[in-house]
């Protein structure tokens, strides 16, 4: 959904993916490049699974992001702007994982120090941009 988004001229959204404490839930934030504004986004994508009675997300990523689009502008406008290298990285970041497979940049039943990379459930590294993004 992301790539969509970012495809849609929301380069300036940033991905914040996370792992709960108790380790058996994937957590994902979205926030604006200058972090100032911030959206759990699992929160929501759980939100519509709940409205489809919990089954597997049948929404295309494109339809998802159409979605987000309509139900959080205000967040959104925050993001407004092509940001080329992020986009990039984020893109070939996503086509890198497998099914299933999730990233994450902490863990938060571990005491987390900051890294330059970040983790997939599958334990794969994940080297991020040298700015820190």
């Amino acid at each position: 959904m992301v790539k969509e988004l970012h495809k849609c001229g929301y380069g300036n959204l940033r991905v914040i993916p996370s792992i709960s404490p108790n380790g058996l839930a994937w957590r994902c934030e979205f926030i604006d490049q200058k972090k100032q504004n911030d959206f759990i986004a699992s929160t929501w994508i759980e939100s519509k699974m709940v409205e489809n009675y919990k089954v597997e997300m049948k929404l295309s990523p494109q339809e998802l992001a159409d979605l987000f689009i309509k139900e959080n502008i205000n967040f959104l406008e925050h993001c407004k702007e092509k940001n080329e290298e992020y986009e990039h990285w984020y893109g070939q970041m996503v086509d890198s994982l497998t099914e299933k497979e999730l990233p994450y940049a902490f863990d938060y039943g571990e005491y987390f120090y900051p890294t330059d990379y970040w983790l997939t459930t599958k334990n794969k590294k994940i080297v991020k941009l040298l700015n820190g993004n």
